[in-house]
This record gives structure tokens, sequence and C-alpha cells, in this order.
């Protein structure tokens, strides 16, 4: 079947089989993926379509964005982190997966606690991590204080998870911890071993 379309109200139409209006052909597909509610005609269950559609596209972006960076220094990835975890007021977990050339191929959040304690089982990150072609991973988290230096906690939690790793093949690059504007990386401290 050849079909020549040209206009992304039309694309929407096809996929989602609505109506070609004039509320949609007088929208961009910017504001009809931003607020679908504002198109006369679109009932409920075409809002969510639309809601969907939108979902699945910022996560391929999202996704296609991640795979092209490249960590090669703890600055690397705290530039990434900082922005969104600098003024959380709980701290959060936080894995950053990389394949074998160092590319990031996803950033999950595995645990948010309390103020003062961030605990992390090695379980819940390997299971994360085998779910991808894993072949490294950075570990992080926010200390809301702002300060970065890394509790007695924060290093034995570490050395676990490094062990866990080895035994799954799966290298610990390092821990950064993320203050205000500020981190700390326990391998650049001497706090992680050194690959052999």
């Amino acid at each position: 079947m050849n079909m020549k379309i040209k206009k992304d109200y039309e694309l929407l139409s096809i996929l989602l089989g609505l109506q070609i209006s004039d509320d949609l052909r007088l929208n961009s597909l910017e504001d009809i993926l931003q607020s679908p509610r504002a198109i006369h005609g679109i009932g409920q269950k075409k809002q969510e379509k639309i809601y969907a559609l939108k979902e699945i596209l910022e996560r391929l972006l999202k996704l296609d964005k991640k795979q092209k960076i490249t960590i090669n220094t703890p600055k690397d990835i705290a530039d990434i982190l900082i922005p969104q975890y600098r003024y959380a007021t709980q701290e959060n977990f936080i894995i950053v997966l990389l394949n074998a050339k160092n590319n990031i191929i996803s950033i999950e959040d595995i645990f948010k606690g309390s103020i003062d304690t961030s605990i992390a089982e090695p379980k819940e990150i390997f299971r994360e991590a085998l779910k991808y072609p894993t072949s490294a991973i950075i570990l992080a988290h926010n200390h809301p204080s702002g300060d970065t230096t890394p509790s007695i906690e924060d290093i034995y939690v570490t050395k676990r998870i490094v062990e866990a790793g080895k035994i799954l093949g799966i290298r610990i690059l390092d821990h950064i911890i993320i203050g205000d504007n500020n981190f700390f990386s326990l391998k650049q401290n001497g706090l992680i071993e050194k690959e052999s």
C-alpha cells in the first residue's frame, strides 16, 4: 500500500482513528501532543491514546540521547545527575548502566529513602542491570544536606555491590555522591579498588 502523507494531523488521524477536523488541521503536532484536551471533539479514550503516544516518543528520544553519551570521567556523570538531584529532599540511590563502550544505556532510580539513609541491596541493582546488555555500572546517590562526604554506610554498601558485580561479571566503575552543585567520587578518592 503506497500512501503519500504530508501532514502531521493526517498521521494522527490514521494512527488514532480520528476524524480530520478543522481543529486538527489548525494545530501543530506539538500542540496536539501537549494538550489533546484542547482539540474539539476528542474524547477521553482518544486523549489517553495521544498521551500514550507522547510518552512513547519521549522515552524513545530519551533512550536515543542516553545511548550517545559516553562516560569517561566522574564529572561526565555528575554533570548529568546534579541538575536533577541537587535539590532533592530525600536520598535517591541511582544506577547508571553502561555498555561495553561506556555509553549510557539507562539511568534508573533504585531507592528513595529518608533524609538520613539510603540503603540499596545488590540484588535490586543487578536485577535492573540484567534487563539490559550491561557491562558496567556507576552508582550514585544524593546527600540532601549538600555535604558530599561519604558515610561509613556508603563505603560499606559500595564494597558489597562491587563484590557482587565481580561474581556477575559487571564492573562497578564508581560511586558518585551528589551535593549542592558538587560531587564526590569514591573511585577518585581511592575508596573503590582499581581494576586489575
